[in-house]
Protein backbone atom coordinates (compact mmCIF):
# COMPACT_ATOMS: atom_id res chain seq x y z
CA UNK A 1 0.00 0.00 0.00
CA UNK A 2 1.34 3.34 -0.72
CA UNK A 3 0.66 6.91 1.22
CA UNK A 4 -2.47 7.83 2.45
CA UNK A 5 -4.48 9.61 0.14
CA UNK A 6 -7.94 10.79 1.72
CA UNK A 7 -7.09 11.40 5.28
CA UNK A 8 -9.53 10.24 7.88
CA UNK A 9 -10.98 7.58 5.59
CA UNK A 10 -12.29 4.73 7.20
CA UNK A 11 -9.23 2.10 6.98
CA UNK A 12 -11.70 -1.06 6.57
CA UNK A 13 -11.19 -0.43 2.47
CA UNK A 14 -7.43 0.38 2.80
CA UNK A 15 -6.17 3.77 3.70
CA UNK A 16 -6.16 4.62 0.44
CA UNK A 17 -10.11 3.84 -0.39
CA UNK A 18 -11.58 7.29 -2.13
CA UNK A 19 -14.32 8.87 0.16
CA UNK A 20 -17.76 8.14 1.23
CA UNK A 21 -18.74 11.35 -0.65
CA UNK A 22 -16.97 11.16 -4.35
CA UNK A 23 -20.38 11.78 -5.84
CA UNK A 24 -22.13 9.69 -8.12
CA UNK A 25 -23.25 11.41 -11.77
CA UNK A 26 -26.10 13.65 -12.37
CA UNK A 27 -26.74 12.20 -15.21
CA UNK A 28 -26.98 8.56 -16.24
CA UNK A 29 -24.29 6.61 -15.43
CA UNK A 30 -23.92 2.62 -15.76
CA UNK A 31 -21.53 1.32 -13.23
CA UNK A 32 -21.04 -2.29 -12.44
CA UNK A 33 -21.18 -3.32 -8.81
CA UNK A 34 -17.90 -5.19 -9.34
CA UNK A 35 -16.76 -1.36 -10.39
CA UNK A 36 -18.62 0.08 -7.42
CA UNK A 37 -16.63 -2.57 -5.36
CA UNK A 38 -13.48 -2.23 -6.20
CA UNK A 39 -12.89 1.09 -7.31
CA UNK A 40 -15.68 3.14 -5.02
CA UNK A 41 -15.77 0.83 -1.91
CA UNK A 42 -16.80 3.13 0.23
CA UNK A 43 -20.06 4.00 -2.14
CA UNK A 44 -21.40 1.72 0.20
CA UNK A 45 -22.21 3.95 2.55
CA UNK A 46 -24.88 5.33 0.45
CA UNK A 47 -28.19 4.14 1.07
CA UNK A 48 -29.03 4.37 -3.03
CA UNK A 49 -26.50 2.25 -4.15
CA UNK A 50 -27.37 -0.02 -1.42
CA UNK A 51 -30.91 -0.40 -1.84
CA UNK A 52 -30.01 -1.01 -5.33
CA UNK A 53 -27.39 -3.76 -4.71
CA UNK A 54 -29.85 -5.55 -3.00
CA UNK A 55 -33.23 -5.32 -5.11
CA UNK A 56 -30.59 -6.45 -7.71
CA UNK A 57 -29.56 -9.65 -5.82
CA UNK A 58 -26.68 -8.91 -3.91
CA UNK A 59 -26.36 -10.43 -0.51
CA UNK A 60 -23.49 -9.46 2.70
CA UNK A 61 -21.69 -12.62 2.10
CA UNK A 62 -21.39 -11.41 -1.54
CA UNK A 63 -20.52 -8.32 -1.03
CA UNK A 64 -18.16 -9.20 1.63
CA UNK A 65 -16.58 -11.69 -1.10
CA UNK A 66 -15.64 -9.46 -3.63
CA UNK A 67 -14.31 -6.53 -1.53
CA UNK A 68 -11.97 -9.00 -0.02
CA UNK A 69 -11.25 -10.67 -3.70
CA UNK A 70 -10.32 -6.80 -5.39
CA UNK A 71 -8.82 -4.30 -2.78
CA UNK A 72 -5.99 -4.78 -1.44
CA UNK A 73 -6.51 -4.38 2.95
CA UNK A 74 -4.99 -3.91 5.64
CA UNK A 75 -6.52 -7.13 6.60
CA UNK A 76 -9.49 -9.16 5.42
CA UNK A 77 -12.40 -7.26 5.88
CA UNK A 78 -14.95 -9.40 9.03
CA UNK A 79 -18.17 -10.68 7.78
CA UNK A 80 -20.03 -8.72 10.38
CA UNK A 81 -18.42 -5.32 10.10
CA UNK A 82 -20.02 -5.68 6.15
CA UNK A 83 -23.17 -6.99 8.04
CA UNK A 84 -23.40 -4.03 10.20
CA UNK A 85 -22.62 -1.17 7.39
CA UNK A 86 -25.03 -2.90 5.32
CA UNK A 87 -27.53 -3.57 7.54
CA UNK A 88 -27.05 0.27 8.50
CA UNK A 89 -27.59 1.46 4.94
CA UNK A 90 -30.37 -0.56 4.29
CA UNK A 91 -32.72 0.38 6.97
CA UNK A 92 -31.48 3.77 5.85
CA UNK A 93 -32.70 3.11 2.39
CA UNK A 94 -36.23 1.91 3.83
CA UNK A 95 -35.48 -1.78 2.92
CA UNK A 96 -35.86 -3.03 6.50
CA UNK A 97 -37.61 -6.94 6.05
CA UNK A 98 -35.58 -9.79 4.88
CA UNK A 99 -37.13 -10.89 1.01
CA UNK A 100 -38.43 -7.38 0.64
CA UNK A 101 -38.90 -7.57 -3.12
CA UNK A 102 -36.75 -4.79 -5.39
CA UNK A 103 -38.47 -2.07 -6.67
CA UNK A 104 -35.28 -1.79 -8.93
CA UNK A 105 -35.11 -4.22 -12.77
CA UNK A 106 -32.11 -6.11 -11.84
CA UNK A 107 -30.83 -5.04 -15.38
CA UNK A 108 -30.46 -1.38 -13.99
CA UNK A 109 -27.12 -0.49 -13.77
CA UNK A 110 -27.55 3.31 -13.48
CA UNK A 111 -26.12 5.01 -10.53
CA UNK A 112 -26.74 8.92 -11.95
CA UNK A 113 -28.39 10.83 -9.32
CA UNK A 114 -27.78 8.58 -6.60
CA UNK A 115 -26.74 10.46 -3.16
CA UNK A 116 -23.81 10.36 -1.06
CA UNK A 117 -23.63 10.25 3.01
CA UNK A 118 -23.33 14.05 2.86
CA UNK A 119 -26.50 14.59 0.54
CA UNK A 120 -28.51 12.49 2.64
CA UNK A 121 -27.98 14.36 6.04
CA UNK A 122 -26.16 11.57 7.80
CA UNK A 123 -23.12 13.45 8.33
CA UNK A 124 -24.91 16.48 9.83
CA UNK A 125 -22.81 18.76 8.64
CA UNK A 126 -21.31 20.31 4.97
CA UNK A 127 -17.98 19.03 3.69
CA UNK A 128 -15.89 20.44 1.00
CA UNK A 129 -15.12 17.65 -1.43
CA UNK A 130 -11.91 17.40 -2.95
CA UNK A 131 -11.09 16.85 -6.59
CA UNK A 132 -10.62 12.94 -7.16
CA UNK A 133 -8.55 11.69 -10.20
CA UNK A 134 -9.45 9.13 -11.79
CA UNK A 135 -5.92 7.14 -11.61
CA UNK A 136 -6.23 7.33 -7.30
CA UNK A 137 -9.06 5.02 -7.95
CA UNK A 138 -6.77 2.65 -8.96
CA UNK A 139 -5.06 2.71 -5.66
CA UNK A 140 -5.11 -0.38 -3.57
CA UNK A 141 -7.15 -2.29 -5.82
CA UNK A 142 -5.40 -5.62 -6.96
CA UNK A 143 -8.26 -6.92 -9.57
CA UNK A 144 -9.48 -4.44 -11.68
CA UNK A 145 -12.79 -5.45 -13.30
CA UNK A 146 -13.15 -7.35 -16.62
CA UNK A 147 -14.75 -8.45 -19.38
CA UNK A 148 -18.90 -7.04 -18.51
CA UNK A 149 -18.15 -6.03 -15.21
CA UNK A 150 -15.69 -3.27 -17.00
CA UNK A 151 -17.78 -0.38 -18.22
CA UNK A 152 -16.83 3.28 -18.52
CA UNK A 153 -15.61 3.64 -14.72
CA UNK A 154 -13.08 1.00 -15.54
CA UNK A 155 -12.14 2.50 -18.93
CA UNK A 156 -11.79 6.05 -17.41
CA UNK A 157 -9.80 4.50 -14.88
CA UNK A 158 -7.31 2.81 -16.76
CA UNK A 159 -6.78 5.36 -19.31
CA UNK A 160 -5.88 7.95 -16.48
CA UNK A 161 -3.74 5.39 -15.24
CA UNK A 162 -1.73 4.64 -18.27
CA UNK A 163 -1.66 8.71 -19.01
CA UNK A 164 -0.74 9.85 -15.22
CA UNK A 165 0.73 12.76 -17.22
CA UNK A 166 -3.12 14.17 -18.49
CA UNK A 167 -5.51 15.71 -15.99
CA UNK A 168 -8.61 12.90 -15.92
CA UNK A 169 -10.32 13.44 -13.12
CA UNK A 170 -14.45 13.66 -11.59
CA UNK A 171 -15.95 16.80 -11.82
CA UNK A 172 -13.18 19.68 -10.48
CA UNK A 173 -16.25 21.73 -10.62
CA UNK A 174 -18.06 19.92 -7.31
CA UNK A 175 -19.76 21.69 -5.09
CA UNK A 176 -19.53 21.02 -1.19
CA UNK A 177 -22.52 19.67 0.66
Amino acid sequence: MTGHLWPGTFESFGSNAPSKNVPFPTTQANITAIEILALLSQSLKSPDLVFRLFSNGATRPIINKIINDVRELERPWPQNSSGIMVADMMRYSGYEVAGTPGRLAETKIDVGGFLTPCETGQLGQKVPREPVKFAHLAVDVKKMPEGEDALDLTLMVKYAVEHEEEEWGISLIMKSC
